[in-house]
Protein backbone atom coordinates (compact mmCIF):
# COMPACT_ATOMS: atom_id res chain seq x y z
CA UNK A 1 0.00 0.00 0.00
CA UNK A 2 2.99 2.31 0.14
CA UNK A 3 2.55 3.14 -3.55
CA UNK A 4 -0.78 4.74 -2.71
CA UNK A 5 0.65 6.31 0.46
CA UNK A 6 3.35 8.09 -1.56
CA UNK A 7 0.70 9.85 -3.65
CA UNK A 8 -1.83 10.70 -0.95
CA UNK A 9 0.07 11.54 2.25
CA UNK A 10 1.23 15.18 2.31
CA UNK A 11 2.23 15.44 5.98
CA UNK A 12 5.43 17.51 6.18
CA UNK A 13 8.67 16.46 7.81
CA UNK A 14 8.59 18.29 11.15
CA UNK A 15 11.71 19.69 12.84
CA UNK A 16 10.90 20.94 16.31
CA UNK A 17 12.93 23.57 18.14
CA UNK A 18 13.90 21.23 20.97
CA UNK A 19 16.73 19.74 18.91
CA UNK A 20 15.19 16.27 18.86
CA UNK A 21 15.24 14.09 15.71
CA UNK A 22 12.79 14.89 12.94
CA UNK A 23 9.20 13.77 13.41
CA UNK A 24 7.40 11.88 10.67
CA UNK A 25 4.48 9.65 11.57
CA UNK A 26 5.06 7.25 8.67
CA UNK A 27 8.72 6.60 9.54
CA UNK A 28 8.08 2.94 10.37
CA UNK A 29 6.34 2.41 7.04
CA UNK A 30 9.24 3.95 5.11
CA UNK A 31 11.93 2.05 7.01
CA UNK A 32 10.11 -1.26 6.57
CA UNK A 33 9.76 -0.68 2.81
CA UNK A 34 13.39 0.39 2.52
CA UNK A 35 14.60 -2.67 4.41
CA UNK A 36 12.46 -5.16 2.47
CA UNK A 37 13.18 -3.90 -1.07
CA UNK A 38 15.71 -1.02 -1.29
CA UNK A 39 15.70 -0.86 -5.09
CA UNK A 40 11.93 -0.62 -5.51
CA UNK A 41 11.60 1.76 -2.57
CA UNK A 42 14.15 4.24 -3.91
CA UNK A 43 12.79 4.00 -7.46
CA UNK A 44 9.45 5.17 -6.08
CA UNK A 45 11.01 8.64 -6.11
CA UNK A 46 10.05 8.60 -9.82
CA UNK A 47 6.47 7.47 -9.11
CA UNK A 48 3.97 9.56 -11.02
CA UNK A 49 2.13 11.89 -8.67
CA UNK A 50 4.34 11.27 -5.62
CA UNK A 51 4.18 14.01 -2.99
CA UNK A 52 7.35 16.05 -2.58
CA UNK A 53 7.26 15.50 1.18
CA UNK A 54 7.43 11.77 0.51
CA UNK A 55 10.39 12.29 -1.81
CA UNK A 56 12.12 14.17 1.01
CA UNK A 57 11.64 11.15 3.28
CA UNK A 58 13.28 8.92 0.66
CA UNK A 59 16.20 11.35 0.47
CA UNK A 60 16.49 11.36 4.26
CA UNK A 61 16.81 7.58 4.40
CA UNK A 62 19.31 7.57 1.53
CA UNK A 63 21.51 10.04 3.39
CA UNK A 64 21.22 8.52 6.87
CA UNK A 65 21.59 4.83 6.01
CA UNK A 66 25.03 3.28 5.57
CA UNK A 67 26.08 1.90 2.19
CA UNK A 68 29.01 -0.12 3.48
CA UNK A 69 27.50 -3.56 2.80
CA UNK A 70 25.81 -2.72 -0.51
CA UNK A 71 26.87 -4.12 -3.85
CA UNK A 72 28.52 -1.66 -6.26
CA UNK A 73 25.42 -1.73 -8.49
CA UNK A 74 23.03 -0.92 -5.65
CA UNK A 75 25.38 1.76 -4.33
CA UNK A 76 25.47 3.41 -7.75
CA UNK A 77 21.71 3.15 -7.99
CA UNK A 78 21.18 4.90 -4.66
CA UNK A 79 23.70 7.57 -5.67
CA UNK A 80 21.67 8.26 -8.83
CA UNK A 81 18.41 8.52 -6.88
CA UNK A 82 20.05 10.92 -4.43
CA UNK A 83 21.23 13.05 -7.34
CA UNK A 84 17.72 13.18 -8.77
CA UNK A 85 16.16 14.22 -5.47
CA UNK A 86 18.82 16.82 -4.71
CA UNK A 87 18.41 18.31 -8.18
CA UNK A 88 14.63 18.48 -8.25
CA UNK A 89 13.30 19.01 -4.73
CA UNK A 90 12.70 22.60 -3.57
CA UNK A 91 15.63 23.96 -1.61
CA UNK A 92 13.53 24.42 1.53
CA UNK A 93 12.79 20.69 1.63
CA UNK A 94 16.42 19.78 0.96
CA UNK A 95 17.65 22.02 3.78
CA UNK A 96 15.12 20.46 6.15
CA UNK A 97 16.41 17.02 5.16
CA UNK A 98 20.01 18.14 5.80
CA UNK A 99 19.02 19.48 9.22
CA UNK A 100 17.24 16.20 9.98
CA UNK A 101 20.41 14.34 8.96
CA UNK A 102 22.37 16.57 11.34
CA UNK A 103 20.03 15.78 14.20
CA UNK A 104 20.28 12.08 13.42
CA UNK A 105 24.10 12.47 13.66
CA UNK A 106 24.54 10.71 10.32
CA UNK A 107 27.96 11.48 8.90
CA UNK A 108 28.66 8.80 6.31
CA UNK A 109 31.04 9.57 3.49
CA UNK A 110 28.27 9.78 0.90
CA UNK A 111 26.27 12.01 3.25
CA UNK A 112 29.17 14.46 3.61
CA UNK A 113 29.75 14.58 -0.13
CA UNK A 114 26.06 15.13 -0.87
CA UNK A 115 25.70 18.04 1.58
CA UNK A 116 28.91 19.80 0.56
CA UNK A 117 28.24 19.32 -3.16
CA UNK A 118 24.70 20.64 -2.85
CA UNK A 119 25.61 23.73 -0.83
CA UNK A 120 28.80 24.77 -2.59
CA UNK A 121 27.51 24.06 -6.11
CA UNK A 122 24.08 25.62 -5.66
CA UNK A 123 23.57 28.17 -8.46
CA UNK A 124 21.81 30.54 -6.02
CA UNK A 125 24.18 30.16 -3.11
CA UNK A 126 24.24 33.90 -2.34
CA UNK A 127 20.45 34.14 -2.16
CA UNK A 128 20.36 30.95 -0.11
CA UNK A 129 22.81 32.39 2.42
CA UNK A 130 20.77 35.59 2.66
CA UNK A 131 17.53 33.66 3.14
CA UNK A 132 18.65 31.00 5.62
CA UNK A 133 22.21 31.69 6.78
CA UNK A 134 21.97 29.72 10.01
CA UNK A 135 20.57 26.62 8.34
CA UNK A 136 23.24 26.67 5.63
CA UNK A 137 25.98 27.16 8.22
CA UNK A 138 24.68 24.33 10.43
CA UNK A 139 24.51 21.94 7.47
CA UNK A 140 28.00 22.87 6.27
CA UNK A 141 29.50 22.51 9.76
CA UNK A 142 27.85 19.12 10.19
CA UNK A 143 29.30 17.81 6.93
CA UNK A 144 32.75 19.34 7.31
CA UNK A 145 33.01 19.25 11.09
CA UNK A 146 32.26 22.30 13.23
CA UNK A 147 35.86 23.03 14.27
CA UNK A 148 37.33 22.62 10.79
CA UNK A 149 34.52 24.55 9.09
CA UNK A 150 34.83 27.50 11.49
CA UNK A 151 38.59 27.53 11.24
CA UNK A 152 38.71 27.66 7.42
CA UNK A 153 35.60 29.81 7.13
CA UNK A 154 36.01 32.26 10.01
CA UNK A 155 39.14 32.14 12.16
CA UNK A 156 41.78 31.76 9.45
CA UNK A 157 40.44 34.58 7.21
CA UNK A 158 39.99 36.87 10.21
CA UNK A 159 43.66 36.34 11.18
CA UNK A 160 44.82 36.81 7.62
CA UNK A 161 46.15 33.27 7.33
CA UNK A 162 46.32 31.72 3.87
CA UNK A 163 45.63 28.05 4.56
CA UNK A 164 45.16 25.20 2.13
CA UNK A 165 41.52 24.24 1.50
CA UNK A 166 40.61 20.78 2.85
CA UNK A 167 40.66 18.05 0.24
CA UNK A 168 37.00 17.15 0.91
CA UNK A 169 36.04 20.64 -0.25
CA UNK A 170 38.22 20.50 -3.33
CA UNK A 171 36.36 17.37 -4.48
CA UNK A 172 33.06 19.22 -4.93
CA UNK A 173 34.21 20.60 -8.27
CA UNK A 174 34.90 24.28 -7.49
CA UNK A 175 38.24 26.05 -7.43
CA UNK A 176 39.90 26.92 -4.12
CA UNK A 177 39.40 30.63 -4.70
CA UNK A 178 35.71 30.13 -5.36
CA UNK A 179 35.30 27.98 -2.23
CA UNK A 180 37.05 30.65 -0.13
CA UNK A 181 34.73 33.29 -1.55
CA UNK A 182 31.64 31.25 -0.65
CA UNK A 183 32.92 30.58 2.88
CA UNK A 184 33.66 34.28 3.37
CA UNK A 185 30.16 35.10 2.19
CA UNK A 186 28.68 32.56 4.60
CA UNK A 187 30.61 33.68 7.68
CA UNK A 188 31.15 37.39 6.97
CA UNK A 189 28.50 38.29 4.42
CA UNK A 190 25.57 40.56 5.16
CA UNK A 191 22.55 38.62 6.45
CA UNK A 192 19.43 40.41 5.26
CA UNK A 193 16.19 39.25 6.85
CA UNK A 194 14.14 40.43 3.89
CA UNK A 195 16.12 38.46 1.33
CA UNK A 196 13.93 36.39 -0.98
CA UNK A 197 13.98 32.64 -0.72
CA UNK A 198 15.00 30.55 -3.65
CA UNK A 199 13.83 27.18 -4.88
CA UNK A 200 15.86 24.60 -6.75
CA UNK A 201 14.56 23.34 -10.05
CA UNK A 202 11.34 21.48 -9.48
CA UNK A 203 10.76 18.07 -11.01
CA UNK A 204 9.18 17.94 -14.41
CA UNK A 205 5.92 16.08 -14.01
CA UNK A 206 3.91 14.56 -16.77
CA UNK A 207 0.58 16.19 -17.58
CA UNK A 208 -2.15 13.86 -16.40
CA UNK A 209 -5.41 13.82 -18.31
CA UNK A 210 -8.61 14.53 -16.44
CA UNK A 211 -11.21 11.87 -15.73
CA UNK A 212 -12.67 10.47 -18.94
CA UNK A 213 -15.04 7.71 -17.77
CA UNK A 214 -16.50 9.19 -14.60
CA UNK A 215 -18.10 12.26 -16.28
CA UNK A 216 -19.81 9.98 -18.79
CA UNK A 217 -21.17 7.76 -16.01
CA UNK A 218 -22.30 10.84 -14.10
CA UNK A 219 -24.21 11.92 -17.18
CA UNK A 220 -25.82 8.48 -17.31
CA UNK A 221 -26.91 8.64 -13.67
CA UNK A 222 -28.09 12.27 -13.74
CA UNK A 223 -29.59 12.60 -17.24
CA UNK A 224 -29.97 9.20 -18.85
CA UNK A 225 -28.36 7.15 -21.57
CA UNK A 226 -28.07 7.43 -25.33
CA UNK A 227 -26.27 5.66 -28.15
CA UNK A 228 -23.59 8.35 -28.33
CA UNK A 229 -23.04 8.12 -24.58
CA UNK A 230 -22.58 4.33 -24.75
CA UNK A 231 -20.10 4.67 -27.64
CA UNK A 232 -18.12 7.35 -25.80
CA UNK A 233 -18.08 5.21 -22.67
CA UNK A 234 -16.75 2.18 -24.53
CA UNK A 235 -14.07 4.29 -26.20
CA UNK A 236 -13.01 5.77 -22.84
CA UNK A 237 -12.70 2.28 -21.35
CA UNK A 238 -10.34 1.26 -24.16
CA UNK A 239 -8.29 4.46 -23.85
CA UNK A 240 -7.97 4.29 -20.07
CA UNK A 241 -7.23 0.56 -19.86
CA UNK A 242 -4.56 0.64 -22.57
CA UNK A 243 -1.93 2.09 -20.20
CA UNK A 244 -2.64 -0.30 -17.31
CA UNK A 245 -1.04 -3.73 -16.76
CA UNK A 246 -2.89 -6.99 -17.20
CA UNK A 247 -4.07 -8.75 -14.05
CA UNK A 248 -3.65 -12.51 -13.84
CA UNK A 249 -5.36 -14.80 -11.39
CA UNK A 250 -8.91 -15.12 -10.10
CA UNK A 251 -10.15 -11.90 -8.50
CA UNK A 252 -13.48 -11.39 -6.76
CA UNK A 253 -14.69 -7.78 -6.90
CA UNK A 254 -17.33 -6.70 -4.38
CA UNK A 255 -18.90 -3.47 -5.65
CA UNK A 256 -20.82 -1.39 -3.12
CA UNK A 257 -23.93 0.05 -4.82
CA UNK A 258 -25.86 0.80 -1.63
CA UNK A 259 -27.68 4.06 -0.94
CA UNK A 260 -24.64 5.72 0.63
CA UNK A 261 -22.80 5.50 -2.71
CA UNK A 262 -25.12 8.17 -4.11
CA UNK A 263 -22.90 10.78 -2.49
CA UNK A 264 -23.60 14.29 -1.28
CA UNK A 265 -26.02 16.87 -2.55
CA UNK A 266 -23.21 18.93 -4.06
CA UNK A 267 -21.83 15.96 -5.99
CA UNK A 268 -24.64 13.45 -6.52
CA UNK A 269 -23.67 10.01 -7.88
CA UNK A 270 -19.94 10.83 -7.81
CA UNK A 271 -18.99 7.82 -5.59
CA UNK A 272 -20.95 5.23 -7.57
CA UNK A 273 -19.71 6.65 -10.89
CA UNK A 274 -16.06 6.34 -9.83
CA UNK A 275 -16.64 2.86 -8.40
CA UNK A 276 -18.34 1.62 -11.58
CA UNK A 277 -15.55 3.12 -13.70
CA UNK A 278 -12.98 1.17 -11.69
CA UNK A 279 -15.07 -2.02 -11.97
CA UNK A 280 -15.30 -1.62 -15.77
CA UNK A 281 -11.53 -1.17 -16.04
CA UNK A 282 -10.85 -4.27 -13.94
CA UNK A 283 -13.28 -6.26 -16.10
CA UNK A 284 -11.12 -5.42 -19.12
CA UNK A 285 -7.72 -5.96 -17.47
CA UNK A 286 -8.60 -9.14 -15.53
CA UNK A 287 -9.97 -12.00 -17.68
CA UNK A 288 -10.93 -14.02 -14.57
CA UNK A 289 -12.86 -11.33 -12.67
CA UNK A 290 -15.97 -12.32 -10.70
CA UNK A 291 -18.04 -9.25 -9.77
CA UNK A 292 -20.47 -9.13 -6.83
CA UNK A 293 -22.78 -6.18 -6.22
CA UNK A 294 -24.12 -5.02 -2.85
CA UNK A 295 -27.48 -3.29 -3.22
CA UNK A 296 -28.38 -1.27 -6.28
CA UNK A 297 -30.37 -2.20 -9.35
CA UNK A 298 -29.85 -2.04 -13.10
CA UNK A 299 -26.66 -1.86 -15.13
CA UNK A 300 -24.70 0.11 -14.26
CA UNK A 301 -26.23 -0.21 -10.81
CA UNK A 302 -28.14 2.70 -9.37
CA UNK A 303 -27.31 3.18 -5.66
CA UNK A 304 -30.07 1.83 -3.46
CA UNK A 305 -30.53 -0.32 -0.38
CA UNK A 306 -28.37 -1.26 2.60
CA UNK A 307 -24.74 -2.39 2.71
CA UNK A 308 -24.20 -6.02 3.67
CA UNK A 309 -20.48 -6.74 3.44
CA UNK A 310 -20.71 -10.03 5.33
CA UNK A 311 -23.00 -11.87 2.92
CA UNK A 312 -21.11 -10.62 -0.13
CA UNK A 313 -17.85 -11.81 1.43
CA UNK A 314 -19.22 -15.32 1.96
CA UNK A 315 -20.54 -15.44 -1.61
CA UNK A 316 -17.18 -14.33 -2.98
CA UNK A 317 -15.26 -16.96 -1.00
CA UNK A 318 -17.36 -19.75 -2.50
CA UNK A 319 -15.59 -19.20 -5.84
CA UNK A 320 -12.15 -19.76 -4.23
CA UNK A 321 -10.62 -16.50 -5.50
CA UNK A 322 -6.95 -15.59 -5.22
CA UNK A 323 -7.83 -12.02 -4.18
CA UNK A 324 -10.93 -10.24 -2.88
CA UNK A 325 -11.36 -6.53 -3.60
CA UNK A 326 -13.94 -4.31 -1.87
CA UNK A 327 -14.86 -1.11 -3.72
CA UNK A 328 -16.86 0.97 -1.26
CA UNK A 329 -17.19 4.27 0.56
CA UNK A 330 -16.71 2.39 3.84
CA UNK A 331 -20.22 2.57 5.26
CA UNK A 332 -21.78 -0.65 6.54
CA UNK A 333 -25.35 0.32 7.34
CA UNK A 334 -26.82 -3.16 7.80
CA UNK A 335 -25.72 -4.77 11.08
CA UNK A 336 -22.55 -2.66 11.32
CA UNK A 337 -19.49 -4.69 12.23
CA UNK A 338 -20.93 -7.95 10.90
CA UNK A 339 -18.32 -8.21 8.14
CA UNK A 340 -15.51 -7.70 10.65
CA UNK A 341 -16.84 -10.50 12.86
CA UNK A 342 -17.26 -12.84 9.88
CA UNK A 343 -13.76 -12.03 8.68
CA UNK A 344 -12.27 -12.63 12.13
CA UNK A 345 -14.02 -16.01 12.32
CA UNK A 346 -12.83 -17.02 8.86
CA UNK A 347 -9.26 -16.10 9.74
CA UNK A 348 -9.37 -18.27 12.83
CA UNK A 349 -10.50 -21.09 10.53
CA UNK A 350 -7.45 -20.62 8.31
CA UNK A 351 -8.55 -18.07 5.69
CA UNK A 352 -5.46 -17.11 3.65
CA UNK A 353 -7.04 -15.24 0.73
CA UNK A 354 -5.73 -11.64 0.66
CA UNK A 355 -8.47 -9.01 1.00
CA UNK A 356 -8.07 -5.35 0.12
CA UNK A 357 -10.43 -2.38 0.20
CA UNK A 358 -10.50 0.40 -2.42
CA UNK A 359 -12.14 3.22 -0.47
CA UNK A 360 -14.02 5.76 -2.57
CA UNK A 361 -13.21 9.36 -1.58
CA UNK A 362 -14.78 11.74 -4.05
CA UNK A 363 -15.70 14.80 -1.98
CA UNK A 364 -13.98 16.22 1.08
CA UNK A 365 -17.28 17.59 2.32
CA UNK A 366 -19.36 14.78 0.94
CA UNK A 367 -21.15 11.85 2.50
CA UNK A 368 -18.79 9.07 3.44
CA UNK A 369 -15.51 10.93 2.92
CA UNK A 370 -12.57 9.35 4.74
CA UNK A 371 -14.79 6.80 6.44
CA UNK A 372 -12.92 3.72 7.63
CA UNK A 373 -14.52 0.46 6.60
CA UNK A 374 -13.96 -1.22 9.94
CA UNK A 375 -13.29 -4.57 8.30
CA UNK A 376 -9.66 -4.79 9.45
CA UNK A 377 -8.34 -5.06 5.88
CA UNK A 378 -5.69 -2.99 4.08
CA UNK A 379 -7.15 0.10 2.43
CA UNK A 380 -6.10 2.63 -0.17
CA UNK A 381 -8.15 5.55 -1.51
CA UNK A 382 -9.67 6.11 -4.93
CA UNK A 383 -10.30 9.82 -5.43
CA UNK A 384 -10.30 9.98 -9.23
CA UNK A 385 -9.24 8.01 -12.28
CA UNK A 386 -5.67 9.19 -11.76
CA UNK A 387 -5.54 6.69 -8.85
CA UNK A 388 -6.47 3.72 -11.05
CA UNK A 389 -2.87 3.23 -12.16
CA UNK A 390 -1.51 2.69 -8.65
CA UNK A 391 -4.61 0.72 -7.63
CA UNK A 392 -4.09 -1.79 -10.44
CA UNK A 393 -0.38 -2.02 -9.59
CA UNK A 394 -1.26 -2.82 -5.97
CA UNK A 395 -3.69 -5.53 -7.03
CA UNK A 396 -1.09 -6.89 -9.44
CA UNK A 397 1.45 -7.09 -6.60
CA UNK A 398 -1.03 -8.99 -4.44
CA UNK A 399 -1.92 -11.53 -7.14
CA UNK A 400 1.49 -12.01 -8.83
CA UNK A 401 4.13 -10.36 -6.61
CA UNK A 402 7.32 -11.20 -8.51
CA UNK A 403 6.09 -10.48 -12.04
CA UNK A 404 4.35 -7.28 -10.91
CA UNK A 405 7.47 -6.07 -9.14
CA UNK A 406 9.52 -6.50 -12.31
CA UNK A 407 6.96 -4.53 -14.34
CA UNK A 408 6.89 -1.68 -11.82
CA UNK A 409 10.67 -1.56 -11.52
CA UNK A 410 11.09 -1.47 -15.31
CA UNK A 411 8.55 1.34 -15.64
CA UNK A 412 10.25 3.41 -12.94
CA UNK A 413 13.67 2.75 -14.48
CA UNK A 414 12.33 4.06 -17.78
CA UNK A 415 11.20 7.26 -16.05
CA UNK A 416 14.63 7.56 -14.46
CA UNK A 417 16.31 7.13 -17.85
CA UNK A 418 14.11 9.86 -19.37
CA UNK A 419 15.04 12.22 -16.54
CA UNK A 420 18.75 11.52 -16.99
CA UNK A 421 18.48 12.22 -20.72
CA UNK A 422 16.29 15.31 -20.59
CA UNK A 423 17.29 17.10 -17.37
CA UNK A 424 20.59 18.72 -16.59
CA UNK A 425 21.59 18.18 -12.97
CA UNK A 426 23.45 21.19 -11.55
CA UNK A 427 24.58 19.29 -8.47
CA UNK A 428 26.56 16.10 -8.04
CA UNK A 429 26.51 13.72 -5.10
CA UNK A 430 29.87 12.10 -5.74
Amino acid sequence: MILSHFRTCSEPLVLRRDGMPAHWSDEALHRAAFASDPELYTLCAFLEGIQQCQQSRILLLLLTESRRDLTPALRAHQEAISLFLLSTLPVELVLNVFLAVRRARANHRHTTRAILSYLLQHPEFEALVCARPRAVRDCLEHALGKSRARYFGYHAPRRGQDTCTPSVLRRVGRSESEIRRLLLLLYFGEKRRDAPRTDAAKPVREIVAADVMTPLLLQFYRVGTSRDLVEQLEASIVALSSRLPELTGKIALILDASASMRGSGAHPFAPIALAVAFERILAVKCPDLRPFTIGGFGSPPAPEGPTDFGRALIDALEGEPELIVFVTDGYENLDEGDAARILATLRTLGLTVPIVCCRIETDENGFGYNRQSGNDVPEFPLRNEFDFDVAVQILDLLVAPQAARERIVNALRARQARWEEETYAWTVAS
